[in-house]
C-alpha cells in the first residue's frame, strides 16, 4: 500500500510537472508567434514613415519657394524631389497594404492612403506644369493646395503611428510587468517621503 501511494504520488507529480512545462512552452511560443506576426508590419510602417518624411522635406521646400521667388529650374528641381518622394511613399503604401493585417492599423492606413491619394491627384493635375511655368497667383494656389493636403496627410500619419505603436508594439518580457509595478510603488514611496520633508 505504501508503495502504491508513492507510485501514485510520483505519477501525479509527473503529470503536474509535464502540464506546467507544456503551459510554459505554450506561453513562450505564443509570445514568439505574436512577435513574428508583428515585426513585418512594423517594418512596413517604418518604411512608409521614412518615405513620407522625404516627401515632407520636399513639401517644406515648396513652402519656402512660395515665400521666396525661385527660378523655374529651382522650382522644377524641388517639384521633382516631391514627385520622387510621392512615388516612394506610394510604393511604401503598397507594401503596407500587402503586409499590415492588424484591423485597427489597417483601417487607419486606409484613411492615410485616402489623404495621400488626394495629394497625388493634386500633383498630377493636368494643368500643374502650366501653373508652375506661368507662376503668379495660379502657381501660389497650386502650392497652397499641395501644402494643405500634405498637412492633412501628416495628421493621418501621426494617428497611424499612434495606433501602430499600441497595436503592433514589441512584445515585452513577462517580467517587465512585475518590474513596472515594483518601480511604480518605489517611485510613489520616494515621492511620499519627499513630500513629508
Amino acid at each position: 500500500m505504501d508503495l502504491a501511494f508513492n507510485v501514485a504520488q510520483v505519477a501525479v507529480g509527473g503529470v503536474i510537472g509535464a502540464a506546467a512545462t507544456q503551459l510554459a512552452t505554450w506561453v513562450r511560443e505564443r509570445r514568439r508567434n505574436r512577435e513574428v506576426y508583428r515585426a513585418p508590419q512594423r517594418d512596413a510602417i517604418a518604411a512608409l514613415m521614412v518615405a513620407h518624411n522625404e516627401m515632407k522635406i520636399a513639401a517644406s521646400a515648396i513652402g519656402d519657394a512660395l515665400v521666396t521667388e525661385l527660378s523655374h529650374e529651382d522650382t522644377s528641381r524641388i517639384l521633382d524631389a516631391l514627385v520622387r518622394g510621392l512615388m516612394e511613399t506610394d510604393r511604401a503604401f503598397a507594401v503596407c497594404r500587402l503586409v499590415v493585417a492588424e484591423p485597427e492599423t489597417r483601417e487607419k492606413l486606409a484613411s492615410a492612403q485616402a489623404e495621400f491619394d488626394k495629394l497625388a491627384l493634386t500633383l498630377n493635375h493636368p494643368l500643374a506644369g502650366q501653373m508652375i511655368a506661368n507662376g503668379g497667383e495660379p502657381y501660389r494656389r497650386f502650392i497652397r493646395k499641395i501644402l494643405s493636403t500634405a498637412d492633412l496627410l501628416e495628421a493621418e500619419r501621426i494617428e497611424l503611428i499612434s495606433i501602430a505603436e499600441k497595436r503592433l508594439g514589441a512584445v515585452a518580457p513577462l517580467s517587465s510587468g512585475i518590474r513596472h509595478k515594483f518601480n511604480t510603488r518605489r517611485r510613489r514611496k520616494i515621492a511620499d517621503n519627499v513630500g513629508e520633508d
